[in-house]
């Protein structure tokens, strides 16, 4: 459930569907509670102040000091209540259960049953509607139309007592309007209504058969950061309308009493509506909509309009309670079901962080709860922490309504299959991320996304078809004409892990705006290149800027996106905007050649870059992404062995064919070993002494997460060739001009762009597996074709066929993997998910460019066309060995699914054990 619904309502009818009977109910209650100092009642805002610093100062026990003794009262307490049945009531055979739900501090029973956007985040319809629950939902004391006792006498011992109260009525038959027996009696409660609940079944361990705990641990040590962020100031004058006292409500009520409303509130009870209003002095409230965010809303993960609304309906709580917030029982003996479910960020229970337990052998700050309970076994006890949630809990509702099915049902089995699906993560993969705050903010990030992705693929593609007249006008001899093209994809590779680091320290959506406005600077000075140096030296510097973005932007959305079918169809547009990127590059490269120069090439994708750079400096900055649990620090050792080394190395194998003496030439020698050299002093940097590697190696532990980065660097690597070898064998053997050399890719972009949308909504139909398959199959049947072209091709026999199936081999093996790894990759591996993803991608096309420029090299007895053909047979040979290593790998359908926290969560607390 989004959390900002949470706190949405105020006033609130029943819903269509469920059946629901609002009614006071009045209950005798006994209770022993604290008998307080008298001062602690706050009679002005500086009392008020006074009151929460002494609840706050540390090392003081201020309830300790200001309690006199203990006291006995009794009386009768009216509760307000809603109890809701089931559209459909169970049938013969089926279970009756009950939830009596039980709100916390700021709240009333609404929290429960949101009147919200037609319903559609309440908690009761989707406990009744949907799961066949009975519920039971009050207003505490203090709230609403219940009784507001005096602020001193309002505290948690005579709270629990008025829910023993309600509860009783229930187990007894006696509860007005209510004629079901219930099998089963569960209690589910939220902050201080779960803290009511606890204490219950410990006085009471009989009272219940189930207990929910949401927004809650048995730490009560961060009581005092949520208390002081609060703000809380006196109810009546903070909202003298609503919370005010007695002349408050008179004086509406008198107004009401009067011509023309007379009319208006014929019938109503009056004496009910009074009892809302008058509100005695010393009773407090969240002091503004700052003080409701820190408290319950998590920065980046709501709607900001939600916190003037908010502000306007929020609930009174009683010093009294907050005296007796900390009084959790030490133990209890209840043995029933027991779940506990809170938000990873929450603040009062967990001082912001739940999973920095500061134990080892701990998961979770809510796990504790379980040593409260001295006779609940193992397979009783579930915990969950909900990612990205403050003290309002997040997730769907269906959380709890599936988990307390389970619990009383019994049956451990179905609890560990219903922990991995109990959110309704089909659901959760479908909407719309809590990090943008609107539609808008998603479709601008989106567009920078793909326009990132388009970019590239146009500098690589579109620099190919218009390599052979540039290399005319600048005098570029033919040996020399691997590097321009090389350049680029080999500093791009070479800088990728330690571009994602920097989104690692510093933020993948600075890093992002910056790749993106350094490639557009570079891109535009490329246009103006005056000779081949230049021209290198610009190529280079502009790789710099998709090493910066490309990772950020895989890190981007790996984080936002969570495993379901909204991830897979952003992630199929990323991929479908590459072969839309490379088909505009080569046509723009060949309208360029022909009809303008070539220097218009660089300056159009100048013009789209500065488009996409305004729209992702305007929309990504607006987004709310939650920091890392630790920023890991530069692996300067690792980034001074991995770039120079992938350097020397690739630049070897790229300019050996062309030394004087080929591999025998000195330089060649000299730059290939000490490029070893550095790349083996890497490894071991990275495996035994960079305390945060840039390339950590348990990423390789993840299962067929090995043979599929290898099958990739040879998948990726024959499309690299295909491209460069196929421009050149249509436009050099085949004597086209590079306008039609653009025409004939067009199957490419269109194919691509059909292909990767269409997998957005078929990616969770497919097993993986059998995509790349697929996939490679259709590498070796684009390269193959060219192998085997006669002299004179058909065109719809040779061109577009092989067109077809190079889109099918890079687009779905792009998708396929993409959403593979960075799934099956934690929130702070996302970075370096980017960098592996693009440095096998840019890499591979470096290094096999330069084996296959050696294999050019060496067939050149067979003439020109017999030197490219051999290159396109040795791209087969690699085609297959990237299908051979496919073999070994093992992915499913990409269905909505928990993330890897989540799954860890789930493994912590033993529910998916088995998984």
């Amino acid at each position: 459930m989004n959390l900002v619904y949470l706190v949405a309502a105020l006033f609130v009818g029943s819903a269509t569907a469920k059946t629901c009977v609002n009614q006071t109910i009045p209950v005798d209650i006994t209770a022993r509670i604290g008998s307080f100092d008298k001062y602690v009642i706050p009679q002005n805002g500086i009392e008020a102040v006074t009151l929460i610093q002494n609840l706050t100062r540390r090392g003081l026990n201020f309830t300790e000091n200001v309690l006199l003794g203990y006291e006995t009262i009794s009386g009768t307490y009216n509760i307000s209540t809603q109890f809701c049945s089931p559209s459909k009531p169970p049938g013969d055979g089926d279970k009756k259960l009950l939830q009596v739900l039980t709100h916390g501090i700021a709240f009333d029973k609404t929290y429960w049953d949101l009147a919200f956007d037609a319903y559609n985040y309440s908690y009761v319809d989707i406990a009744t509607d949907d799961y066949g629950f009975y519920t039971l939902s009050y207003d505490r004391l203090g709230i609403g139309q219940s009784s507001h006792g005096p602020p001193s006498e309002v505290q948690l011992r005579l709270e629990v007592e008025a829910l023993h109260a309600l509860t009783s009525m229930i187990h007894k038959g006696s509860f007005p309007d209510v004629d079901e027996e219930f099998d089963a009696v569960i209690h589910v409660g939220h902050s201080f209504g779960s803290l009511q609940t606890l204490l219950l079944t410990a006085l009471y361990p009989d009272i219940s058969d189930a207990i929910v705990l949401t927004g809650f641990s048995s730490n009560a040590t961060y009581i005092d950061i949520w208390m002081s962020g609060c703000d809380f100031q006196l109810a009546e004058y903070n909202q003298p309308s609503r919370l005010g006292n007695y002349l408050w409500g008179e004086t509406l009520l008198s107004v009401a009493a009067r011509p023309p409303f007379e009319d208006l509130f014929a019938g109503i009870n009056i004496e009910v509506i009074r009892q809302s209003y008058n509100y005695p002095p010393g009773y407090l409230v969240p002091g503004n909509r700052n003080s409701l965010q820190f408290g319950f809303l998590t920065g980046g993960h709501f709607d900001p309009s939600i916190l003037p609304y908010a502000d306007n309906i929020k609930q009174p709580s009683t010093p009294g309670e907050l005296l007796t917030l900390r009084s959790a029982p030490a133990e209890s003996t209840f043995s029933g079901p027991t779940m506990v479910l809170t938000g990873e960020f929450d603040v009062p229970f967990c001082g912001g962080n739940c999973l920095n337990t500061g134990d080892p052998d701990v998961a979770a700050i809510p796990d504790t709860v379980k040593k409260v309970f001295t006779n609940l076994e193992d397979d009783n006890f579930f915990s969950y922490i909900q990612p990205n949630t403050g003290h309002v809990y997040a997730a769907p509702y269906e959380v709890r309504m599936e988990n307390t099915a389970q619990a009383v049902e019994g049956s451990e089995e179905d609890m560990e299959q219903n922990a991995y699906n109990d959110i309704d993560i089909e659901k959760l993969g479908r909407q719309r991320p809590a990090v943008f705050i609107n539609r808008w903010i998603e479709i601008g990030f989106c567009i920078s996304l793909l326009g990132s992705a388009f970019l590239a693929e146009y500098f690589v593609s579109g620099f190919n078809t218009i390599l052979p007249v540039l290399a005319n006008e600048l005098d570029i001899p033919a040996e020399s004409q691997t590097w321009p093209a090389s350049v680029f994809s080999l500093v791009t590779g070479a800088f990728l892990l330690p571009s994602a680091r920097l989104a690692d320290i510093y933020g993948a959506v600075l890093v992002f705006n910056c790749g993106i406005l350094w490639f557009l600077i570079w891109s535009f000075i490329s246009g103006w290149s005056q000779n081949f140096l230049m021209l290198v030296f610009c190529r280079a510097l502009q790789g710099l800027g998709p090493a910066a973005f490309l990772p950020s932007g895989i890190m981007l959305l790996g984080t936002i996106y969570r495993p379901g079918p909204r991830k897979n169809l952003v992630f199929s547009l990323y991929g479908a905007f590459a072969p839309i990127g490379f088909y505009s590059g080569i046509i723009m490269s060949g309208l360029s050649g022909h009809y303008l120069t070539w220097r218009w090439y660089f300056w159009i994708g100048s013009i789209i870059l500065l488009i996409v750079s305004v729209i992702s400096l305007s929309s990504l900055p607006s987004m709310r992404l939650p920091p890392l649990p630790l920023k890991p620090k530069f692996d300067w050792l690792g980034c001074l062995t991995i770039v120079p080394g992938l350097l020397l190395v690739v630049y070897a194998i790229t300019d050996s064919s062309h030394a004087p003496t080929g591999w025998r030439s000195p330089y060649i020698l000299v730059t290939l070993i000490l490029g070893i050299i550095s790349l083996c002093a890497a490894f071991y940097i990275e495996g035994w002494v960079a305390a945060s590697p840039l390339l950590p190696f348990d990423l390789f532990k993840v299962k067929y997460m090995s043979p599929l980065f290898v099958s990739l660097f040879f998948s990726y690597g024959v499309f690299g060739m295909y491209l460069f070898y196929a421009s050149f064998y249509v436009e050099t053997i085949l004597q086209k001009d590079s306008l039609i050399t653009a025409v004939w890719f067009s199957p490419m972009a269109a194919g691509g762009f059909i292909l990767a949308t269409v997998g957005g909504f078929t990616l969770h139909l497919l097993p993986g597996k059998l995509l790349l398959l697929i996939s490679g199959a259709g590498y070796i049947v684009s390269v193959l074709l060219f192998a085997i072209m006669p002299n004179e091709p058909n065109y719809w026999a040779y061109i577009f066929p092989a067109m077809i199936a190079a889109t099918i081999g890079v687009d779905i093996t792009y998708s396929v993997s993409n959403i593979f790894i960075t799934t099956n990759l934690p929130r702070q591996q996302q970075g370096v998910a980017g960098a592996i993803i693009n440095s096998i991608l840019f890499l591979s096309i470096s290094f096999f460019l330069g084996i296959a420029d050696i294999v050019v090299s060496r067939t050149g007895y067979l003439g020109l066309k017999g030197s490219y053909k051999a290159a396109f047979w040795f791209c087969v040979a690699c085609a297959g060995v990237a299908i051979a290593f496919l073999v070994f790998v093992k992915i499913g359908r990409a269905k909505s699914d928990l993330t890897v926290e989540e799954r860890e969560l789930m493994q912590g607390s033993g529910a998916d054990e088995n998984r």
